[in-house]
């Protein structure tokens, strides 16, 4: 360990002076969980290597006893990479390069020794201790990658890049994969897999963190799922702002079984449990500056278990473990004690870098491009839009920043998937290259520019969008838009394109293609007034079948939102927040849009008895038609109807897992097992499974059935008051398509007039 002991106190020195580290960083552990994670990859570290060279008959290959000099090369190895994953592993991405030529510069000496050293500021009164011997295998060069790029391979004792391991799935998508089935291979997913797998497998507490959209709830889940189900229980909590510690304790100790007097562990037969929490740092602060749920999680890991509440004793649990992940503070989030997170090995999950973001469209885009049989000429231009989509989102990012009367300008990576979600909704697409572009740029407009509140943004997006055309595709704005041009001045202006639509109950030929139908189209609307038509027919058979008659004149302005809304709501995992004034039509066009693709429409009727009790029974209502019965269903909910605060978290959680914590009764889980029975075998769950399983098929379900909730706020101020109070997600936008439905303009109202609304909208 003499390496160890010398370069330890440097690493740490330059980690906290010098690399940007994370907010949940808690470097006085480094050394801890540094020794950990070498542990980890020595326990199991063989005896024998495989010769890699040297294959036996069998096609595997050949082993052979190590040498001293390999076992030295095998533990100076795990080291190095366990430094990286411990104490570099804490910070983001810019601190990722700097702690990469910091590191590859003191294993190699080239660091000053001396205190008065300027090349990096390591905090005062260090001097630089340097071993005896290098590492005894030098690390590759930056040119292959940096060292987080880079995997020791104990198999084989080399250094390799993550996807060039075996459990590295570098194939192409299968075209009858569904969307959200994609799953894109990149150095990202790769080498979180394997940290989770090595620390979990060795018994260790992870807590990944970082922004939103990165994908940290989707790499643990995906590593849960392939744990072995006899062997591994997986246990589900998802914090909130009101998740107080006694939920938190009853969920885990249903989960568990007594083992003697005292003592508890998973059921028998399980080796072990594993308690995912998600959004870690959610529960809000009690009084005192303390979050309960966060306490009782550390009372754990401090002494081994908790207090039965009944029995006042304590209770011992064994063989279980902690996993978390969390975003940072902010929106509704709050910094957890150091005293908690001191007991987890973190792992910052950072964005995606460019070239990973690109290799993953770029097969999306493939993926798609062989489903819709497109010629060659055209698929081949389709990593260009890639690069513009990648572009415009890296820049609106930049250019457009949340204000506080701007407080939804905030964008992930759910926005880029969005797009191609969209453009992937085309089955057919025509075979020429205009058409593909128009394509993407109406996804891009309703992805982006929908958010926007005021002319000058949108103004800016529009300009940029035509740059984007040009630039990557190289083609002509005003020519791939030309038949927009209704002056005919050979320009085609920011509202012209207005009328740039899609939809999925039109088919493109002038004609409506029957709501509802599952193989309807999602084509462009080339004749208004036929599309007008279809929803005035639309709406006639929505008022003879409903018992709330809507007396509407629509009119151009009121269909392209409804188009917009349609879209939205008929995609999987489909939720949108429509933003505007009273008197805008969110509602009545939200139901003209549900009703045309056949769905329900559920609304909560607000009382002065209407509490908590109320609202949780209705919840079940809902979640119960979409997810166990499978009725496509628009949960809508407006801003007046926000009686509790726990409304909106509850809401959060079912779009984030298809749940609300306790919303179910052990005997109302087993009727829901009972419930989906049918259609979790379709999907490869056991007839006989237990009724555990068959829910949580039916939790994973919920969020991607049409169970869509539409949300409405009067106006930007009532929008920046949910998500600026510390009780309010933030993560809700994320999880929702934004929409600004403005009045219509006065010269579409000398056209036709809004009579009247159900609603008591004018």
């Amino acid at each position: 360990m003499n390496i160890f002991e010398s370069l330890i106190d440097e690493f740490r020195g330059f980690e906290t002076t010098f690399s940007t580290a994370a907010p949940w960083n808690a470097s006085a552990e480094d050394r801890t969980t540094s020794t950990e994670a070498s542990n980890a990859l020595l326990e199991d570290g063989p005896a024998k290597q495989k010769d890699p060279t040297a294959p036996t008959d069998d096609g595997s290959n050949k082993t052979f006893q190590m040498s001293d000099k390999d076992q030295r090369v095998f533990v100076d190895s795990c080291f190095a990479f366990a430094v990286v994953w411990s104490i570099g592993g804490t910070t983001d991405a810019a601190g990722r390069k700097k702690f990469d030529d910091f590191f590859r510069k003191l294993v190699d000496k080239r660091v000053d020794e001396k205190e008065t050293r300027t090349d990096y500021d390591l905090g005062p009164g260090l001097t630089l201790k340097y071993p005896d011997a290098k590492l005894a295998k030098t690390l590759p060069a930056a040119s292959e990658g940096s060292v987080y790029d880079l995997c020791f391979d104990k198999e084989v004792g080399r250094w390799k890049n993550w996807l060039k391991l075996d459990s590295a799935d570098t194939a192409p998508i299968n075209p009858k994969t569904s969307f959200l089935d994609i799953m894109v291979t990149t150095i990202d997913t790769v080498r979180y897999a394997c940290l989770f797998d090595l620390l979990v497998d060795h018994g260790k507490h992870v807590l990944f963190a970082g922004p939103t959209g990165t994908g940290k709830t989707v790499y643990i889940q995906a590593a849960l799922d392939k744990k072995d189900k006899s062997k591994v229980r997986s246990i589900m909590s998802t914090f909130s702002a009101q998740t107080n510690a006694n939920a938190v304790q009853d969920i885990i100790d249903s989960k568990l079984d007594k083992r003697r007097k005292g003592v508890f562990g998973p059921p028998v037969g399980f080796e072990r449990a594993v308690v995912f929490v998600d959004d870690l740092n959610m529960p809000s602060l009690e009084e005192y500056g303390a979050q309960p749920p966060i306490e009782l999680v550390r009372q754990f890991m401090d002494h081994g278990g908790w207090y039965d509440r009944n029995e006042l004793v304590m209770k011992h649990l064994v063989n279980m473990q902690f996993v978390g992940a969390m975003g940072p503070p902010g929106g509704g989030r709050n910094p957890i004690t150091p005293r908690l997170v001191r007991h987890f090995n973190t792992i910052s999950v950072c964005e995606f870098d460019d070239s990973s973001l690109q290799r993953v469209y770029t097969q999306i885009a493939d993926w798609w491009c062989r489903r819709a049989n497109l010629p060659g000429e055209v698929s081949s231009k389709t990593g260009n839009l890639v690069k513009a989509t990648l572009e415009i989102y890296n820049t609106i990012k930049v250019k457009l920043l949340p204000t506080p009367s701007k407080s939804h300008y905030t964008y992930n990576m759910r926005d880029l998937s969005k797009v191609w979600q969209g453009i992937a909704a085309v089955g057919g697409a025509k075979k020429d290259i205009s058409a593909v572009v128009r394509l993407w740029a109406h996804e891009s407009l309703r992805v982006f520019h929908d958010r926007l509140v005021d002319d000058a943004d949108r103004l800016w997006f529009y300009e940029f969008l035509k740059k984007m055309v040009t630039k990557h595709v190289g083609l002509q704005f005003d020519k791939v838009f030309e038949h927009l041009d209704f002056d005919k001045n050979g320009t085609v202006d920011i509202k012209e394109l207005r009328s740039l639509m899609y939809a999925n109950f039109y088919d493109g030929a002038g004609s409506g293609s029957g709501a509802g139908d599952s193989q309807s189209r999602y084509a462009e609307v080339t004749d208004m007034a036929q599309l007008l038509s279809v929803v005035e027919e639309q709406l006639v058979e929505y008022n003879n079948q409903s018992k709330t008659c809507m007396d509407l004149v629509l009119f151009l302005y009121a269909a392209e939102h409804i188009c917009r809304i349609s879209r939205v709501i008929t995609q999987p995992l489909g939720n949108a927040l429509l933003v505007g004034v009273g008197g805008s039509g969110r509602q009545s066009l939200t139901r003209i849009a549900a009703f045309m693709a056949e769905f329900q429409i559920f609304q909560i009727e607000i009382s002065k008895a209407y509490g908590l009790l109320e609202w949780r029974e209705d919840l079940k209502t809902v979640l119960r038609k979409a997810g166990g019965e499978g009725k496509p269903t628009v949960f809508l909910f407006s801003d007046t109807q926000i009686k509790l605060e726990s409304f909106l978290e509850d809401i959060n959680n079912v779009l984030n897992t298809g749940e609300v914590p306790n919303l179910f009764a052990k005997d109302e889980v087993a009727q829901i097992a009972d419930l989906v029975t049918v259609r979790a075998k379709k999907a490869g769950v056991d007839e006989n499974a237990p009724s555990a399983e068959k829910f949580k098929f039916f939790c994973k379900r919920v969020p991607t059935e049409p169970a869509h909730g539409v949300v409405f706020f009067p106006s930007r101020r009532r929008v920046q008051d949910a998500v600026t109070e510390v009780s309010i997600p933030g993560e809700l936008l994320h999880n929702r398509l934004v929409q600004r439905v403005a009045r219509g303009r006065a010269e579409k109202r000398r056209h036709a007039v809004l009579k009247r609304r159900p609603d008591g909208e004018q």
